[in-house]
């Protein structure tokens, strides 16, 4: 068995800092939401909302191809 593998209470504080980094992204962005459009020069108001669109595929899209890759590890 490899002894390098976290013991229960530091996998637990890890999976809680990496669950909690999810809901803190997204409340950082909201009400900056209006601000971040403006700054990447979105042309309709509605097209900021695809940032955050992109935030949850860019996470999906991590669980999909890293998720079987650090099982493997």
């Amino acid at each position: 068995m490899p002894t390098n593998l976290p013991r229960f209470g530091e996998f637990v504080a890890l999976i809680a800092m990496l669950t909690s980094l999810t809901a803190l992204a997204i409340d950082a962005m909201l009400p900056a939401l209006v601000t971040i459009g403006r700054e990447l020069g979105t042309q309709h108001d509605n097209d900021a909302q695809l940032i955050l669109t992109t935030l949850f595929l860019g996470l999906a899209l991590g669980q999909v191809f890293f998720g079987p890759y650090t099982h493997q590890l």
